[in-house]
């Protein structure tokens, strides 16, 4: 199976981070291909910040959806799925409806725990898009106020 993992965060070290979990994972005969997101975005915490790099996404997948069998979008908020969706016939899935239909498989409801409290609103709209805001328990994360350097973290 070959796989494009799109980051859409810009960070390099993110990507490489995604990367290697993704070999850790792979079969003999798996190419998991990382890539980041080529937008000035290095982490989606905003609308502004996701409409930003949901474009470098569709840009990623254009460029690049060609020579693989699907598609994986690589952020918690599955930011760009849809623009990704529009430009390739590839299947095209996102990290996090799959970790919430996948603790769903486990229990009625779950939980979010996230390196930072800012995140909490993006969390809360891709919970609301995919009509999961009542299967969520709680968010939480440290305050933490320094999450510019999202490979630091």
């Amino acid at each position: 199976m070959r796989l494009l993992i799109v980051n859409p965060n810009s960070s390099d070290d993110v990507t490489a981070r995604i990367a290697a979990a993704a070999d850790r994972v792979s079969q003999p005969r798996d190419v998991f291909d990382a890539v980041s997101a080529p937008s000035d975005t290095p982490l989606v915490v905003t609308r502004a910040d996701a409409k930003r790099a949901a474009s470098a996404v569709a840009q990623s997948v254009e460029e690049h959806a060609a020579a693989y069998d699907g598609i994986i979008i690589a952020s918690f908020g599955d930011t760009g799925i849809e623009d990704a969706r529009r430009v390739t016939s590839r299947p095209v899935i996102g990290i996090a409806r799959s970790a919430f239909l996948a603790a769903l498989a486990c229990a009625d409801s779950f939980s979010i725990v996230s390196f930072s409290q800012a995140m909490t609103p993006g969390f809360r709209e891709t919970l609301k898009r995919y009509a999961l805001s009542d299967r969520v328990r709680e968010i939480v994360g440290p305050d933490i106020d320094d999450i510019e350097t999202p490979g630091a973290i």
